[in-house]
């Protein structure tokens, strides 16, 4: 069964605890702890000298913890449906970085992110999520989105499970 973006926003927001932990929280492939470092190692390769990330579906900030370890120090957008998700985002990625962070609930379908202002993007299996009936017009506008926001030497990982 296909969930509304309301379903998923409350179902994120009762498990904070459980996509906290590195270790335990993520059992898909795609946000294993392997896969995040692999998407950091490639953003830190591919764009060294970055200066801001954008966290599409944050979570509890897992990516861009892990990006912060290869690139210390970048300003932080965290964008996310769960505002419980946002909050441990928003405490975990403060402590790992000396640079602004900024936290924005919404939909990236939605979002005002700005043009041309981040360096690395990462958006693990929210552009295309199986269980959000979404329509090709809404992915159009989500991919605008995100190409609008970056910069020409942008870093984009995007990791979506295959439907």
């Amino acid at each position: 069964m296909k969930s509304t973006v309301q379903q998923i926003r409350e179902r994120f927001d009762k498990d904070v605890e459980r996509f906290s932990r590195l270790e335990i929280g993520n059992t898909a492939q795609v946000d294993s702890v392997l896969s995040l470092e692999l998407i950091a190692c490639a953003a830190a390769v591919m764009n060294p000298n970055a200066r801001s990330v954008l966290d599409v579906g944050c979570g509890a900030g897992n990516y861009v913890v892990k990006i912060l370890e290869q690139l210390p120090n970048l300003n932080v957008t965290l964008l996310d449906l769960s505002q419980p998700m946002l909050q441990r985002a928003l405490q975990r990625v403060t402590q790992a970085t000396r640079g602004a962070v900024q936290a924005i609930q919404g939909d990236i379908r939605e979002a005002q992110l700005g043009i041309a202002q981040f360096d690395v993007v990462v958006a693990a299996a929210v552009c295309r999520p199986r269980e959000l009936v979404v329509a090709k017009k809404d992915i159009a506008a989500a991919d605008r989105s995100l190409e609008a926001c970056t910069n020409r030497q942008s870093t984009y990982g995007h990791a979506c499970p295959a439907s």
